[in-house]
């Protein structure tokens, strides 16, 4: 989080929601690094449709490696690695009593680092109060919380998928709560995530052997299937004795 905040010093938030997203197509390769898994190829082209939806989406202009950038790409590798650690771990421990362990070991370092290098403030607005309450609630405590307990039951690349539609959902409420202008640009883009969405979540049965067995009795050669029905023949017909 401290990456992603301190990015949008030096980059345009339209930037940073195109290369944070990219966590949607690093994921695959983390997990398959960590796991030893390789992945379905399903889930690397919609991973990769991903990006090419949130990009439709979020960027304005050329995309070039600036300070803010690098900074970006750095949150989404380490997110891409908090999505495969907390698949491991929530399978095999309490979702909820990780979640705990987890803000509670945050709250201490981020206490530690803020009395290192940050100033007391002196006055605490309302605004900024609600900020943090909410913050601290909805943001921290309710997202992650759910994200640990939804990641016991299906798998890192899933997750990743679903999380980055982030950058979609606020478009939205950018439209229709603040009037931010809509273009075909972000409509392609919207289609583009929810495909990927798609296809990643879509299984694909295989035929099973009784019916490949089936196919391969109905597809054989006639001129097979006569030396059979002759062979049977000859065998029960017996010559007559003389």
């Amino acid at each position: 989080m401290p990456l992603q905040v301190n990015a949008l010093k030096y980059t345009t938030p339209s930037k940073q929601a195109f290369i944070v997203a990219s966590y949607a197509a690093i994921t695959p390769f983390i997990s398959w690094l960590v796991l030893k898994k390789r992945p379905k190829m399903k889930s690397f082209f919609a991973g990769i449709l991903v990006m090419i939806g949130i990009g439709l989406i979020s960027l304005n202009g050329s995309l070039t490696m600036e300070l803010g950038d690098s900074l970006s790409l750095g949150f989404a590798l380490s997110y891409a690695i908090f999505v495969v650690m907390t698949g491991i771990f929530a399978v095999k421990c309490n979702p909820i009593g990780m979640s705990f362990f987890s803000y509670l070991g945050t709250g201490v370092l981020a206490i530690i680092a803020a009395l290192l290098f940050e100033d007391i403030p002196t006055a605490f607005p309302k605004s900024g109060l609600l900020s943090l309450l909410y913050l601290a609630t909805i943001s921290t405590a309710v997202a992650f919380t759910l994200q640990n307990v939804a990641q016991k039951y299906t798998s890192d690349t899933h997750t990743a998928i679903l999380l980055s539609t982030e950058s979609l959902f606020a478009f939205i409420f950018g439209v229709f709560f603040y009037g931010d202008p809509y273009t075909t640009r972000i409509l392609i883009g919207g289609i583009v995530v929810f495909s990927a969405i798609i296809l990643s979540e879509v299984k694909f049965k295989k035929p099973s052997a009784k019916k490949a067995e089936n196919s391969q009795e109905v597809t054989q050669p006639p001129d097979e299937m006569e030396e059979i029905i002759y062979d049977m023949l000859a065998i029960e017909v017996k010559e007559p004795k003389l």
